[in-house]
C-alpha cells in the first residue's frame, strides 16, 4: 500500500469544542503511524479576503498550494445550528470557485494543467439535539460540494463514530486508488 497524501481542513471556528480537535488529533497521528502524510490546517487561524473580492489572496494560497499535492482533503466540522460551520463551506464554495475559474479561463490547457481535485472524505460533530435529518443534509450538502469540485464525496461519517472508523474509511479509499492504478498500469500493456 503506496503513502498517501491527506490534507485535513478543520473548519472549527472557536476553541470550545476540544472533544473534537483530540478526534481530529488522533486521526492524523494514526495515518502517521501508518505511513501516511497528513497535515492537518486550523483554517480559523487563517486569515481570508473579504467575500466579494478575489478569494486567491491572503492565507487561501497556503491551502490551494496544498490541495495540489493532496491525495485526500478531509473537511471538518462541527455542527452549528444544525448544519456544517460556515467557515467550513466559505471555504470549499472559494476552493470550488478557483478550479471553475481556472478550468474556464483555458479549458483545453487547463485540462491537462491542473491536477484533478483530489477525493474527499468529511468528517462532522454533530450537536447533542442534532437529528438524523441534519445529518442527512449535511452530507448531501457535501455530495453537492464534492459534484461542483468535480470529485467524490468518499465517505461522510460524524464523531460519534470511533476515530478508527475514520481511519478506516481512508484506509479504503489508499487501497481502492492502488488497485485502480494497478489496472490502468496492466490495461496499458
Amino acid at each position: 500500500m503506496s503513502a498517501m497524501n491527506v490534507l485535513i481542513l478543520n473548519g472549527t471556528p472557536d476553541y470550545s469544542y476540544p472533544g473534537f480537535d483530540r478526534y481530529l488529533g488522533q486521526y492524523q497521528l494514526k495515518l502517521h503511524h501508518l505511513g501516511h502524510y497528513a497535515k492537518k490546517f486550523d483554517l480559523r487561524d487563517f486569515e481570508f479576503s473579504h467575500p466579494d473580492t478575489t478569494f486567491i489572496s491572503g492565507d487561501f494560497k497556503y491551502i490551494l498550494n496544498s490541495i495540489k499535492d493532496a491525495d485526500l482533503l478531509v473537511f471538518t466540522s462541527p455542527f452549528i445550528r444544525g448544519r456544517i460551520s460556515e467557515l467550513t463551506l466559505t471555504v470549499q464554495n472559494g476552493i470550488a470557485a478557483y478550479y471553475q475559474m481556472q478550468h474556464k479561463s483555458n479549458p483545453v490547457e487547463n485540462y491537462t494543467r491542473v491536477k484533478k481535485i483530489p477525493l474527499f472524505g468529511a468528517i462532522v460533530m454533530p450537536e447533542n439535539d442534532s437529528e438524523e435529518q441534519d445529518i442527512l443534509l449535511s452530507k448531501l450538502t457535501q455530495q453537492r460540494i464534492a459534484t461542483d469540485l468535480k470529485t467524490q464525496l468518499s465517505f461522510f461519517i460524524t464523531s460519534q463514530d470511533n476515530f478508527a472508523r475514520a481511519i478506516y474509511e481512508t484506509l479504503q479509499l489508499i487501497k481502492y486508488r492502488d488497485a485502480y492504478a494497478d489496472v490502468i498500469v496492466d490495461s496499458a500493456y
